[in-house]
């Protein structure tokens, strides 16, 4: 390239005068001018002008501008390359560059006129918001994990609160007491049923005493529950009887339209205890006499 058409050296000057670091090549790679901006963006001048060569396409080793050389072809091409890049500087950190690279003719001229503007306090703060993203996930995700936590405790206190409210009691042999206190959802009954009728597998039990006393209401929903525990019971072989019905639930029972008869019912658990030993002593009493006085079990 010839710096001595003055149209070519107007050209120059202006471009020495850009903010943007501008390079200069040459088709064959060789860097025939770099203005002042390069210097301040790169932090120290190049080692002369081989040392921003790209030769036949490829970057001599060292070249700040790492991307360039593999768009080089293209460029060549006539296309038009905008790349992103990262030059290193003595004693400072990284620069993050824009590369704009293109094919110009000036002054009669094949050049390739490659731009470099300096992105780096926009990188900066893109990866500044990256890394606050990143960490408000991570402090979501462990606030979260806590929560989670916290909840797995929670139930896992609510079940041991349910098993502790609804104590299945061996009152005698082949009698089971059911306390009920508070209310009754979907949930807890559930947990009733299944605590009920594995209690009465493991004990080889028949009668089953629901204390209602201290139930706190009693709806249509109460009921059903209730029912589906004796029927499941009495699938088991354990016939149900309730206790302490209270007058207000007396009413409801009888409101709701279910039908009860089949269940016994008592005033209090004391007459429930009563009335299911009574059974069970006459149940002993029978068996006792079929098997004869010589199949009688021996005393001591």
């Amino acid at each position: 390239m010839s710096r001595g058409s003055a149209a070519l050296a107007a050209l120059l000057g202006v471009i020495d005068e850009l903010r943007d670091g501008v390079l200069v090549y040459d088709p064959a790679g060789e860097l025939a001018f770099a203005n002042a901006r390069v210097e301040e963006l790169l932090g120290e001048a190049p080692a002369g002008p081989e040392a921003l060569a790209i030769g036949k396409g490829a970057l001599v080793s060292g070249h700040p501008l790492e991307p360039l050389g593999r768009a080089w072809p293209d460029v060549l091409g006539g296309a038009r390359k905008r790349l992103a890049c990262r030059a290193p500087r003595a004693g400072g950190r990284p620069l993050d560059l824009e590369v704009l690279a293109r094919r110009v003719s000036a002054a009669g001229e094949a050049l390739i006129l490659v731009e470099l503007r300096d992105v780096t306090p926009q990188k900066q703060a893109e990866r500044a918001l990256l890394e606050s993203k990143r960490q408000a996930e991570r402090a979501v995700l462990a606030r979260t994990e806590e929560l989670q936590r916290k909840i797995r405790l929670v139930e896992e206190q609510e079940r041991a609160l349910l098993e502790l409210s609804t104590p299945v009691i061996q009152v005698w042999e082949g009698v089971l007491v059911l306390p009920l206190v508070g209310g009754i959802d979907r949930r807890r009954s559930s947990q009733i049923l299944d605590s009920l009728l594995g209690s009465i597998v493991e004990t080889a039990s028949d009668r089953v005493i629901l204390d209602v006393t201290g139930v706190s209401m009693v709806d249509e929903s109460v009921s059903g529950y209730l029912l589906k525990t004796v029927r499941a019971a009495r699938l088991l072989g354990a016939s149900c009887s309730l206790v302490g019905i209270p007058p207000a639930m007396a009413r409801s029972l009888t409101t709701l339209g279910l039908d009860w008869s089949a269940v016994e019912t008592f005033r209090n658990l004391r007459a429930g205890l009563e009335a299911a030993i009574r059974v069970q002593q006459r149940a002993r009493s029978r068996l006792a006499a079929q098997r004869g006085p010589g199949l009688a079990s021996p005393a001591g």
